[in-house]
């Protein structure tokens, strides 16, 4: 099999609920859009597609018999497919911009769920690994008080506490890029934007050469 050249760049977007990933991709998003560079948005759930939608039940407590180990599936069964669309976009010069991706996946299952770290990180081996991800940084303290908190199945100051904490796990990877979430608005959208004319700067890879590892 032809071994695809990523000439677009996988750019993720990670943290706790409600520490302002949407509106940062919104505002990257227009930055781009502005300077007519191609790009798609690709949000974990898509409450649109079949799987999503499940997920969805989940989160909104309508669905209440599904297991942790099946729900941690159903995330990563959702990235997998999606994950010939991203390489599609990616393959064709198209950069993507991720709301969430696995290491979401991996850090509420053991940090809400307490499933086994090593159990969570199989199911996502093999996706594309991003060339950025920010981690959008918020203690969960902060968050609590922001608006629509608490709908959500993990909308919870204490499961935050240990989502937050699980997130840390990834701090070291060479990509991981903290963002101090609790700042200025325009402060954070600048440093991100100044991250990403850097990151399209870059060198295509190749798609055998770009699979996710989770461990430095």
């Amino acid at each position: 099999m032809e071994d695809k050249l990523l000439t677009g760049k996988l750019i993720a977007f990670e943290g706790i609920d409600r520490t302002g990933k949407s509106t940062q991709i919104q505002l990257l998003s227009q930055r781009l859009q502005a300077l007519q560079i191609k790009h798609e948005i690709v949000r974990f759930p898509d409450r649109n597609n079949t799987i999503g939608s499940l997920i969805h039940q989940v989160l909104t407590c309508k669905e209440k018999s599904i297991s942790k180990q099946t729900l941690h599936l159903l995330f990563s069964a959702e990235r997998w497919y999606m994950y010939d669309k991203i390489v599609e976009y990616l393959s064709n010069g198209i950069h993507v911009i991720l709301d969430r991706y696995a290491y979401a996946g991996i850090a509420y299952s053991t940090g809400a769920q307490n499933l086994d770290y090593n159990w969570t990180l199989h199911p996502d081996t093999g996706l594309v690994e991003p060339d950025i991800v920010f981690y959008m940084s918020m203690p969960p303290k902060f968050t609590k008080d922001r608006n629509e908190y608490g709908k959500e199945l993990y909308e919870r100051e204490d499961i935050q506490t240990r989502v937050f904490e699980s997130y840390k796990r990834f701090s070291s990877l060479p990509y991981w890029t903290v963002i101090d979430a609790n700042t200025d608005l325009n402060v954070i959208e600048n440093e991100i934007y100044e991250n990403v004319k850097n990151i399209l700067s870059k060198n295509a890879r190749k798609l055998s050469e770009s699979k996710v590892n989770f461990q430095v």
